[in-house]
Parts: structure tokens; C-alpha cells; sequence
């Protein structure tokens, strides 16, 4: 896999975030004030005009951070859940240029010039990613090394934890068309996979591994599992049997899980680690 295909998802988590929008808040208008870069601002008075004239760099740093960091994520958590260090690369380009642009224009607000000028935005830009680059990019680093190490111990201890169990109960999944039925052993039954307003049943049969596509949704499969704990969800896209793990693997994103009888790999999203955790541990 090549370093641009790599898992990078951006996710809202707070305790993160606030230190990295109070760095937004903070950096660029101390940076501003003794650096003094050209093209910013034609000079820094060490007055309280001048303080709250460079401190507004500050807070329009921090709101966009604020929108680009938590709300984004938060509201189309799916998109950024999938997302690439490809992607991500290009999604912070487009936050730089958006901190540049708001800087810009609170630039020419504070000094009364109300004319586009595109040498003096390029210079906004230039400083702009000078001021933002090292932090961000370090940031990015941290959040994507402390992901990736937790999920890498966790792989480690569920690994650790794999016992052969058999549970010798009987499904009858029923979906929404009346001949809509399929009946195995819960041993038997290795995971389903969502795809719009269908579901795969990848189950043993025979000693091989077979599938059923059905009409349901996800969350209704998960309602007739109810009383199977050991089926349990994982991901948005998958429900998988954890007593047919055979080992399991992280990454900066979850954890992917490996099953007897089939080379899928099943993904284990952050939301459902400490679940798919404890009952691998139970």
C-alpha cells in the first residue's frame, strides 16, 4: 500500500481539538507581532489597538479551525471516516487557502483598504501556510501516531485474548421478501456486509465458504441478533461473528478483523472498538 492510499480519518475529538484551535487562537498573531512578516501588517504598535488588531488574525484562524476541525467532521462523519492521507493532504490545502482568504479580508477590513489586490493576497497566502504549515503538520503527525499506536496495542491485546468458542444456536434470518429466508448455525455464520438496501450473508456451508443476498437493511439484521451478543456490529457496513476471529490488526483509523474460512477483512470503526473490545475479552 502506498503512503498516499494509507488510512487518515479526521474525526471531531475534543480533547485534540481544543489544543489545536487555542494553537490556531494563540500562534499566528504572536507570530505576527514579533516576526512582523511584510505583507501581513505594515507594522505592529505594542498598544492595545495593536494587540487586538493582530489578535483578530487569531480568531478568524481559530473559527475556521473550529468549522474545519469539528464541525465538517462532525456533520459528514462518514466522508472523513474513509478518508486517505491523499485526501487529507488535499483537504487541508483548501483549509489554508480558506484561513488565507478570512485573513486577508480582516486584513483590508482593519486597515480600511476595501480593494482586491491580488499581489497583497498572494503575499496573506504565502505567509499564511509559512505560519500554519509546522504546526498543522504536526498536529496531523501526533493525532495520526497516537491513533494508530492505541489501536496497534488494542489489535495486540484482543489478538492475545483469541480463544476457540462455539456457540451451537440456530439463526433464521428473515428479510423483507416473504421467500426472503436463510437458515444456518450461529458457528456457521461468519459476517454481513451492507450495500445500499441489501445485505451479503457470507456463511460456512460445507466446509466452504457461501453467501446470500438479502433484501434488509443493516440495523434490521442487527435487531434479529439481538439475542446473539457475539454477532455484533462493527463498522456502518459490516456485522461480524467475533467468535470466528482469528486475528486481529490496527491502524490509525480501527481495526480490521481476519476470520476463519475467508481472506475479507473486516473492518472495526472507532466508534465500535471498545464494544467489539470487551465482548472479544468477555
Amino acid at each position: 500500500m502506498s503512503l498516499l492510499s494509507k488510512p487518515f480519518p479526521i474525526s471531531a475529538d475534543l480533547a485534540s481539538d481544543i489544543k489545536i484551535i487555542v494553537l490556531a487562537i494563540l500562534f499566528p498573531p504572536l507570530f505576527i507581532a514579533f516576526v512582523q512578516p511584510l505583507g501581513i501588517v505594515s507594522g505592529f504598535e505594542p498598544s492595545f489597538y495593536g494587540w487586538l488588531a493582530v489578535g483578530g488574525f487569531g480568531l478568524v484562524s481559530g473559527v475556521v479551525t473550529l468549522i474545519f476541525g469539528v464541525l465538517l467532521p462532525t456533520l459528514f462523519s462518514r466522508f472523513f471516516e474513509e478518508l486517505k492521507i491523499a485526501g487529507a493532504i488535499l483537504y487541508y490545502l483548501s483549509f489554508f487557502i480558506v484561513i488565507a482568504s478570512a485573513n486577508y479580508f480582516y486584513k483590508t477590513y482593519f486597515e480600511g483598504v476595501y480593494a482586491f489586490v491580488w499581489s497583497e493576497y498572494l503575499d496573506v497566502v504565502k505567509y499564511t501556510f509559512l505560519i500554519g504549515i509546522f504546526p498543522l503538520t504536526l498536529s496531523a503527525f501526533w493525532i495520526y501516531q497516537k491513533r494508530l499506536s492505541k489501536n496497534l496495542k488494542i489489535a495486540e491485546s484482543i489478538n492475545s485474548s483469541i480463544i476457540e468458542t462455539m456457540n451451537h444456536g440456530n439463526l433464521i434470518i428473515q428479510g423483507e421478501g416473504e421467500n426472503d429466508v436463510l437458515r444456518l448455525r450461529t458457528d456457521d455464520f461468519l459476517f454481513a456486509e451492507s450495500t445500499d438496501n441489501y445485505v451479503t450473508i457470507y456463511f460456512v456451508n460445507n466446509s466452504s465458504v457461501s453467501k446470500k443476498l438479502l433484501r434488509i437493511s443493516l440495523k434490521s439484521l442487527e435487531t434479529q441478533f439481538a439475542e446473539f451478543p457475539h454477532l455484533v456490529r462493527t463498522h456502518r457496513s459490516f456485522i461480524a461473528n467475533i467468535f470466528n476471529v482469528i486475528h486481529a490488526e490496527g491502524n490509525s483509523r480501527g481495526l480490521t478483523l481476519s476470520l476463519k474460512y475467508t481472506n475479507h477483512r473486516i473492518a472495526v470503526s472507532r466508534k465500535h472498538i471498545s464494544l467489539v473490545t470487551g465482548l472479544m475479552k468477555s
